[in-house]
């Protein structure tokens, strides 16, 4: 299931040593942030290939409404969220219904995610959540470390472009070859 899914092992592997100048920091932070992003993608996608796999051959209700997706941040990060799902229209279109806030911490709560749920959700739930929630942990620490390189580059003059616009254009690279 979910577990299968290799997580990032530490210590941290020779190819990602520690660098030595700013651009370095740069650089490695935009490869952690886009490898993290990887990884929280294929927690995504696997939960929903297991909901499409549980769902099979249950009837339109209750079927789970609780959804989970990537949302991109304007800042060059991204955020794992649940929300509550409804339909739409003839085509049963899936939309966002009802915003899932999260705690005060990296995790939301399993009680809250719960709520109108179905029973057997609960373990693809209580699986899944622990993955995000290490994540949410990692890109937390990230964007500390960003916004001190921000803050030092400022400080020292030593670059001309700030370490969050400097994100942000390595991730539009990235959308930019996933469109071509």
């Amino acid at each position: 299931m979910l577990t299968d899914i290799p997580l990032v092992t530490y210590p941290i592997p020779s190819s990602m040593e520690p660098p030595s100048d700013l651009d370095e920091v740069i650089d490695w932070l935009s490869r952690r942030f886009h490898q993290l992003e990887d990884e929280g993608r294929e927690v995504v996608d696997e939960y929903w290939r297991l909901l499409r796999v549980i769902q099979k051959g249950r009837s339109f209700w209750p079927r789970m409404t609780l959804g989970l997706r990537i949302r991109t941040r304007a800042n060059g990060t991204f955020s794992l969220e649940w929300y509550g799902m409804g339909v739409m229209g003839r085509d049963q279109r899936p939309i966002e219904r009802l915003h899932i806030t999260k705690g005060r911490r990296h995790t939301y709560s399993i009680k809250a995610l719960m709520r109108r749920q179905p029973s057997w959700v609960g373990p693809l739930v209580l699986e899944t959540e622990p993955l995000l929630a290490d994540i949410r942990c990692r890109l937390d620490q990230l964007v500390k470390i960003r916004d001190a390189v921000g803050d030092y580059a400022k400080k020292t003059g030593e670059s001309g472009v700030s370490p969050s616009k400097l994100l942000e254009n390595h991730r539009l690279e990235h959308q930019l070859k996933a469109l071509l």
